[in-house]
């Protein structure tokens, strides 16, 4: 049997998709492959809390050049879990049932589960089309014994703790156990002896502070930097145990390893590495925004598999474009017998689907070999054609210059090509008019599409037509220089249309700003000048000569040259590179 005679995620199959309120109309359509030889089919039913049993005769329609059965399924008025199957009746007058794995016998069909809830229930509108998953803590630790009286499906309470669970298979060896032992959150709270911040960006740590209150003896594990994040997110000092790369913890028969993963994809995140069950927990790394009800890759549709790999490569653009070197040195870290890999968001990944996940993201991060032909890119967008005449004029400069140059209308040209034109190319011309002394929504998105760690001293320069005022050019030129990108000394405007002369001028000044990606002369530093502080680019750090890096040790006096090759920020863990001098 084709696996495409029924599918329950496919809304020609099944519609509304997913579970259902009580009492909603259910339409099913079982889609046989054309000629099978089938007369008659039944959708079979079964309630399990209720133990009710409903039959459904599907109508046979002409659809899509063949026969379908079609009919609609009311979900019972009360909170339910049905499995349903098909039965079929075939010409030579046998009959056979339809389940998840094919066609069998009624003795061995695999049902599919239909859940039907309250849908009284208000969800609040903060919550949008979320997702939620249950997880229920029922073996960890009870505070009570909670009564079993009106749970629903005739659910029964272990009043031993340490009891064997029941183990009650049916005919066909699966095990629904209805008993419960009345784990709650409650105890959770009550044993729970440490949390673990492998990151501490606002949507992993913002529960925090509430956790601590409800247990104030609780020790928080982090990094340095997470230790002053949290801090500075709270309000106030928490009381953190600092671990640092290749730090452990007894947990009492099972040890915990942290691994320090600094900019992946802030510079307080580190691994959590289980060697028992070969488990690692990564935070944000090898995560996407993409929900699978199995928490697990090998639970992913075959139909949705693209949609995850698209959101795969979305995630790293996004989230570690900025930190590629950072996500290579991740790569490398990770424990080579994994078997299980604990992201932050999108499905746990196994093995097959690590690997793939692993190889995409070590082919993203590697740099490229930068071609031998500078790049340009002119970005604009124009009211009435003027900011178009000077990027035109520029443009064409370049070209003669032997750069290769793309001309990019951020209004009418494809978007999805700006982080690669902004990040990518040596030379950056920005253009836009004036209005309402702003300049276009449009062409600010171009700009912030800049990667701003990666980018550092490329060569840019902003330009525009204006009418009464000229504000724009000179807002994107500061916008730039922000960006720590090489500019001129100022942006490049004209009055209403551009003039012969002007578009002369605007070629004149477009070769003056590619000029700047061959790099300035750097005049030595005088002599006896005082030794500077720098400061780092990634996360902030401030090193100050005066006061050194007692901590491993560097004693005060010492100037930044004079550091050791091997130092890092004591933040993020960057290397001297990545730091630069104050004013």
């Amino acid at each position: 049997m084709s696996t495409s005679w029924f599918d329950p995620r496919d809304l020609r199959c099944k519609s509304p998709f997913g579970a259902v309120p009580c009492g909603a109309a259910v339409t099913f359509c079982f889609r046989p492959e054309r000629g099978a030889a089938i007369t008659r089919c039944e959708l079979l039913a079964h309630g399990e809390f209720a133990d009710r049993w409903t039959t459904l005769e599907l109508a046979p329609v002409f659809e899509d050049g063949g026969t379908v059965y079609r009919g609609v399924f009311t979900a019972p008025n009360d909170i339910e879990l049905v499995w349903y199957h098909f039965r079929l009746s075939w010409a030579d007058g046998g009959t056979s049932c339809c389940g998840k794995a094919g066609l069998c016998a009624w003795d061995a069909v695999e049902p599919w589960q239909l859940t039907v809830y309250d849908g009284t229930a208000e969800v609040p509108a903060w919550f949008g089309e979320g997702v939620t998953y249950q997880i229920f803590p029922d073996r960890f630790r009870r505070t009570a014994i909670p009564d079993p009286t009106g749970m629903v499906g005739g659910r029964s309470v272990h009043t031993g703790w340490y009891e064997e669970p029941e183990w009650r298979p049916d005919a066909r060896g699966e095990v629904r156990n209805r008993d419960f032992f009345g784990g709650s959150l409650a105890g959770v709270l009550e044993k729970l002896d440490y949390l673990i911040m492998n990151h501490t960006e606002p949507d992993h740590s913002g529960s925090v502070r509430a956790l601590l209150e409800r247990c104030p003896n609780l020790t928080v594990l982090c990094s340095t930097p997470a230790k002053k994040f949290l801090s500075a997110i709270a309000n106030e000092d928490f009381p953190c145990r600092v671990v640092k790369d290749g730090d452990t913890l007894d947990l009492g028969g099972k040890t915990l390893t942290f691994l320090s993963a600094p900019l992946l994809h802030w510079p307080d995140t580190m691994f959590t590495w289980d060697p028992a069950d070969q488990t690692l927990f990564t935070c944000d790394f090898l995560g996407c925004h993409f929900c699978e009800p199995t928490m697990v890759d090998t639970g992913i549709h075959a139909e949705y598999r693209v949609h995850y790999e698209a959101e795969l490569k979305n995630y790293f653009d996004c989230i570690f474009g900025p930190f590629k070197p950072a996500v290579l040195d991740g790569l490398n870290k990770m424990p080579a017998e994994a078997q299980l890999v604990c992201t932050s968001h999108g499905p746990c990944l196994t093995p097959a689907t690590l690997e793939q996940v692993k190889d995409r993201y070590r082919q993203w991060a590697t740099p490229q070999p930068r071609s031998a032909v500078k790049t340009a890119a002119v970005v604009y967008c124009s009211a009435y054609g003027c900011t178009k005449a000077l990027a035109e004029a520029m443009a064409g400069a370049l070209t003669e210059d032997g750069l290769q140059v793309t001309l990019h209308d951020v209004v009418f040209d494809d978007s999805a090509a700006l982080p690669g034109l902004m990040n990518g190319s040596d030379v950056v011309l920005v253009g836009a008019p004036t209005l309402n002394r702003n300049a276009p929504e449009a062409i600010w998105e171009a700009v912030h599409a800049v990667d701003a760690i990666n980018t550092r001293g490329r060569a840019a320069g902003a330009f525009g037509s204006f009418g009464w005022t000229g504000e724009a050019p000179g807002m994107l030129h500061e916008q730039l220089k922000q960006l720590k990108l090489a500019v001129p000394a100022g942006p490049f405007k004209v009055c209403f249309v551009p003039t012969q002369a002007d578009l002369e001028a605007a070629a004149a000044w477009a070769r003056s700003v590619a000029a700047l990606a061959k790099g300035p002369e750097v005049p030595a530093a005088p002599a006896a000048a005082k030794p500077k502080k720098y400061v780092c680019s990634i996360c902030g750090y401030i090193y100050d000569p005066e006061a050194g890096d007692p901590d491993r040790g560097i004693a005060a006096g010492t100037p930044f040259e004079a550091l050791p090759d091997d130092w890092t920020c004591p933040l993020c863990r960057m290397g001297k590179d990545k730091f630069e001098p104050m004013d």
